[in-house]
C-alpha cells in the first residue's frame, strides 16, 4: 500500500505523508491525519508571504526547495509540519532518492533546510525553524 502522495506542482515539489506513515519516532507520540490537496495547496499559497516577513531570503527562493508534508494533531488541532530541504549540488551528497517516502532529518545544512507548522483552521504559520551552521 502506497503511504505518500507525490505532488508536482509549477512552482514546488512536495510529498504527502499519509496518517498511516509515522514521520516522527515514536517517542514524540504524534497522533497523525492525511492531509489533502487541498490543504497543501491553501499552506503553499500563504507559506511566501510567511516567509517574506519572518525570513525573507527564504521567501526569494522558496522555489528551490522540495516539500515533506505531515499532519499531525497538535494541542487537539490539525496542523501541517513542513519540512523544507534544497537539492542543490551542495546538499546532493546526503540526498536519497527515496526522499519522498523517509523523512529528511539534517543537522545543520545552514537555510537549505528549515521547517515550519501551519494551523489548517487558522491558516496560520508558527514555530519557524531554520537549520544553524556547522
Amino acid at each position: 500500500m502506497q503511504t505518500f502522495t507525490f505532488i508536482p506542482a509549477a512552482s514546488y515539489c512536495g510529498v504527502i505523508f499519509h496518517a498511516e506513515q509515522p514521520f516522527f519516532p515514536p517517542s514524540a507520540g504524534w497522533a497523525y491525519w492525511t492531509p489533502t490537496d487541498t490543504d497543501i495547496r491553501r499552506a503553499e499559497m500563504r507559506l511566501g508571504a510567511y516567509l517574506l516577513v519572518n525570513a525573507s531570503p527564504l521567501a526569494k527562493k522558496l522555489i528551490r526547495y522540495n516539500r515533506q508534508y505531515v499532519g499531525v494533531f497538535r494541542d487537539g488541532r490539525r496542523v501541517i509540519y513542513i519540512n523544507c530541504f534544497r537539492e542543490d549540488s551542495k546538499a546532493r551528497w546526503w540526498m536519497d532518492r527515496d526522499w519522498w517516502t523517509k523523512p529528511v532529518v539534517v543537522d545543520d545544512g545552514g537555510d537549505r533546510y528549515f521547517q515550519v507548522w501551519y494551523d489548517v483552521e487558522s491558516c496560520e504559520f508558527s514555530d519557524l525553524h531554520i537549520n544553524g551552521e556547522a
